[in-house]
């Protein structure tokens, strides 16, 4: 154990000299991107959008961007094969009691162990990259704040419930479809669990104060049969400088969400129009969707899990030093598997997510029947967020669950289905 624990530290120590070097030659490389204080300009030609070029500072962020995303990508499958190669598993096999507590242990180590080896591209990526390139209002002290927040949170969750799923793999042949099936119940509870106590953890969340706006965005609610809308503005400008907002929530707890910078630097039309996307996602029940979709590829990913996992502990498992086909020592091999197959799979996930996104903004632009200010906001996005208008393919595939701003701005230009009748959504719109 001390020995795992010392070269743990070892190799923390290494990997954030390593990502600072990183972090710091692409901020040289970038000097003069980072200095650039330019402003994207808005024009509208023929009640048209067209399509700025991305700022100076967005293509320095881009670059951070792409390099975390390796790192973080190689880090994902790699900390279980180093937990491995550390004596993770000689560990495991020298814990003392019965099951349950052997695996709250394994629970515990593990968790601190990713933490411990993650912590330097978090900081990097979401701290000092973004104080950077100014997207950030979080100091130091908040930042840490919620990112113990979150550890504290995780280990608890999953320390709790844990050993539902042990307990299964451990007694049931086809654990992988009982795990599969158990996503779903577990998708639900968190859509109702996460609104109500996690996110007020971290950000004070009050109903929307704009009582006039309020008014509007029930009218147009109204007009799609949603008479229970709930909405809510969360005091994010504490932390960022960047403009969003979200629908969270399932049943009786669905709420959309406005961040309170979003509210003082939009117009009300361009208040109404992100609102009216997030009303597209309420009313297309894209949350239920994305839960049955999540059961759907997590019984594709588990089922290879366990006919890969299983050929492989025939073949080699002699040499692992695993007790078991299914032991408690196996899941740090088991998490290596459905780590390289959930990077695999991500770009469906990811190109379903995309679609699901670009229905919304139609419904938006089918429900207010204003397609230019959809175009605009994304315009408005680009400067806020620092967004590029386009990525490369593998960086699309791999990371971007949203539609590009380019793919935005030319389906907002150019969809108007009043003048055609071909909308999509008309069924749900009085």
């Amino acid at each position: 154990m001390k020995k795992f624990f010392i070269n743990s530290m070892i190799l923390f120590v290494f990997l954030s000299l390593f990502i600072y070097i990183i972090t710091l030659t692409i901020q040289y490389t970038e000097t003069n991107k980072l200095k650039s204080n330019s402003k994207i300009e808005l024009s509208i030609k023929e009640q048209t959008v067209t399509m700025p070029k991305p700022l100076p500072k967005a293509e320095a962020n881009y670059s951070f961007s792409k390099v975390f995303f390796v790192i973080r990508l190689v880090l994902s499958v790699t900390i279980p094969l180093i937990f491995i190669a550390f004596g993770g598993i000689a560990i495991i096999n020298s814990f003392r009691g019965n099951e349950l507590i052997r695996l709250l242990k394994f629970i515990f180590i593990y968790l601190i162990f990713d933490f411990l080896l993650t912590l330097p591209v978090t900081f990097f990526s979401s701290f000092y990259r973004l104080k950077l390139v100014g997207l950030s209002n979080a100091t130091l002290s908040l930042w840490s704040e919620n990112l113990f927040k979150e550890l504290i949170i995780t280990l608890i969750i999953v320390t709790a419930l844990g050993w539902i799923p042990y307990i299964i793999f451990l007694k049931y042949k086809h654990w992988y479809i009982i795990f599969a099936l158990l996503t779903i119940p577990i998708g639900i509870l968190t859509s109702i669990i996460s609104p109500l106590y996690i996110d007020p953890v971290f950000n004070e969340i009050k109903p929307l104060e704009d009582k006039q706006l309020e008014d509007k965005i029930v009218k147009m609610t109204n007009k799609v049969g949603i008479e229970d809308v709930k909405l809510y503005e969360v005091d994010k400008s504490k932390e960022t400088k960047a403009l969003n907002a979200y629908m969270t929530g399932i049943f009786n707890v669905k709420r959309i969400v406005i961040w309170d910078n979003t509210l003082k630097a939009l117009n009300e039309k361009e208040l109404l129009s992100i609102v009216a996307h997030e009303v597209g996602h309420y009313k297309l029940r894209h949350i239920p969707k994305a839960i049955a979709l999540s059961s759907i590829f997590s019984l594709l990913i588990l089922t290879l899990v366990n006919y890969i996992y299983k050929g492989l502990y025939f073949k080699y498992g002699k040499g692992w030093a695993v007790t078991g086909y299914k032991s408690l020592s196996a899941i740090p091999i088991i998490l290596v598997i459905f780590t390289l197959l959930s990077i695999l799979l991500q770009p469906l996930s990811n190109t379903y997510s995309r679609k699901v996104e670009m229905d919304a903004d139609k419904f938006a632009i089918e429900l207010s029947h204003d397609n230019l200010t959809n175009g605009v906001l994304e315009v408005r996005f680009m400067e806020s967020n620092l967004s590029m208008d386009d990525v490369n393919w593998i960086f699309k595939l791999w990371v971007y669950d949203h539609p590009t701003p380019k793919e935005r701005i030319e389906m907002s230009n150019s969809y108007k289905p009043w003048e055609n009748d071909t909308y999509q959504f008309k069924r749900y719109i009085k």
